[in-house]
C-alpha cells in the first residue's frame, strides 16, 4: 500500500476538520487579550504562592527554594576562586617562579 500510514491520515483527518475552527478563534484580538490576561494572571498567584511557602517554610526553620539557590550561587562562586587559585599556584610551581624567603627562627 503506497501513500502515508493509517495514523498519519487519521491524524490529517482530524487536523482538516478541526484545524479552520482553532485557526478562526485563535486569530481573534479577544484570544491574544486573554492569553495574556491569562498568563498575568498565572504569574501573580505563582509569585503570591512562593512568597506565602517560603513565609511558612521560615516559619518552621526551614529553607525555602530562594534560600537554597543563594547558597549554591555562593558554593559556585567559591569553586571558580578555588579553582582558578589552584591554576595560580600550579602556574608558579611550574613557571619558576621566585619563591618567598622564610627567614630562620632566631
Amino acid at each position: 500500500m503506497t501513500g502515508p500510514p493509517l495514523w498519519q491520515r487519521q491524524v490529517n483527518r482530524v487536523v482538516g476538520a478541526v484545524g479552520p475552527r482553532v485557526e478562526s478563534v485563535t486569530a481573534r484580538d479577544e484570544f491574544a487579550i486573554a492569553v495574556g490576561l491569562a498568563r498575568t494572571v498565572r504569574g501573580t498567584l505563582r509569585r503570591r504562592y512562593e512568597r506565602e511557602s517560603r513565609r511558612a517554610l521560615h516559619l518552621l526553620n526551614l529553607p525555602a527554594g530562594s534560600d537554597v539557590r543563594a547558597l549554591r550561587n555562593q558554593v559556585a562562586s567559591l569553586e571558580r576562586e578555588v579553582r582558578d587559585l589552584g591554576k595560580v599556584l600550579h602556574d608558579g610551581k611550574a613557571g619558576g617562579a621566585p619563591r618567598a624567603r622564610v627567614r630562620p627562627a632566631r
